[in-house]
């Protein structure tokens, strides 16, 4: 048992097994030929922010991408009004 981390990888099939009749996910099977079995998987596709109209209204934006901010989008809902109207 364990954690696997695979980035930059391009799945490029599903593999399945039979379970009680049924046919379920097993894993997959990646571009290079590798196949990873697995039970669960978790899986994040990266975005990169369009921070250019917020830099062009002189808000401070990050070198990485995304707007500056002192702090957390969650801390300032729960420090305003903004909390109760969810």
């Amino acid at each position: 048992m364990g954690v696997k981390v695979r980035v930059a990888c391009e799945p490029t099939g599903l593999l399945t097994k039979e379970v009680e009749g049924e046919t379920v996910f097993a894993g997959f099977e990646f571009s290079d030929g590798q196949r990873l079995e697995s039970d669960l998987v978790v899986y994040g596709i990266g975005i990169a922010p369009r921070d250019e109209l917020a830099s062009q209204a002189g808000i401070e934006v990050s070198p990485r991408g995304g707007i500056v901010g002192k702090h957390s989008f969650l801390s300032l809902l729960l420090h305003s009004r903004v909390l109760t109207s969810f």
